[in-house]
């Protein structure tokens, strides 16, 4: 067994989606400005997604403590791919954290927007550190012989990242989630979809997401993508027998 560790010493641009789609009709509609503003305005409840967070989802007792519990969590997890942009290809692997790690959220705000997305900044600090074994690293060799042609020395590193809601389960908030099955279409009546609406607000909000890469964009579907992010820009530190060779 390893100690493996991510040091973050940052600012991450991430992208937040500005419009839905209907499952059932695939028409689009805007999400509620005021689901990104509750995001922007609440730093401060912004944690690592640990495992004292994560491990809630199975308490069948856990009921949200909106004065104590975290709005927003952030995961992250690490691409296997290959250094050259022309094998497609990969693995990705999500690990857990526990309890004693922190990170520091400060200075969240919006960069710009387009037609689609929301472009806003967050400066991350800390370190998470976690048990790399054996068995986890031959499992990640594993799969990517088995899902790419290229060997372990033409592999990279990208780090991904998904900041998102805190509502993992409907039973969080028994009475609101109760709202919506008696509600026409299972949504809450319109004058209660506001900012002081907190289970709302949780609900409803998407997923904002970053990614940091190896290299520079070189595709033409990259060339177009805004705040590209570059490991070599960042300050960033792999620790650990397994990922300290992934340091640029």
């Amino acid at each position: 067994m390893s100690k493996s560790t991510i040091k973050l010493d940052d600012n991450f641009v991430f992208k937040f989606p500005k419009k839905k789609q209907d499952p059932r009709t695939t028409d689009e509609s805007y999400y509620p400005k005021f689901l990104f503003e509750h995001l922007l305005s609440n730093e401060d409840r912004i944690v690592i997604a640990h495992k004292g967070i994560t491990s809630k989802f199975i308490d069948w007792k856990y009921k949200f403590n909106p004065i104590t519990d975290p709005f927003y969590i952030l995961e992250i997890s690490l691409s296997f791919c290959s250094k050259d942009e022309n094998e497609l290809g990969g693995y990705r692997w999500e690990f857990s954290v526990s309890e004693e790690n922190k990170l520091v959220f400060s200075d969240i705000k919006k960069l710009e927007e387009d037609d689609n997305l929301i472009y806003f900044s967050v400066k991350i600090q800390g370190e998470i550190t976690w048990d790399f074994t054996p068995n986890q690293w031959d499992k990640i060799k594993q799969n990517m012989k088995r899902f790419s042609k290229y060997t372990w020395d033409e592999v990279a590193l990208d780090i991904n990242m998904q900041l998102r809601s805190n509502f993992l389960h409907p039973r969080y908030f028994p009475e609101y989630t109760q709202s919506t099955i008696k509600s026409p279409n299972r949504e809450i009546p319109e004058s209660e979809q506001t900012s002081d609406n907190l289970p709302f607000v949780l609900d409803k909000i998407p997923n904002s997401f970053a990614t940091i890469y190896h290299r520079e964009p070189k595709r033409n579907s990259e060339l177009s993508e805004k705040h590209w992010m570059k490991l070599s820009d960042k300050n960033i530190t792999f620790e650990g027998k397994y990922l300290s060779p992934y340091n640029i």
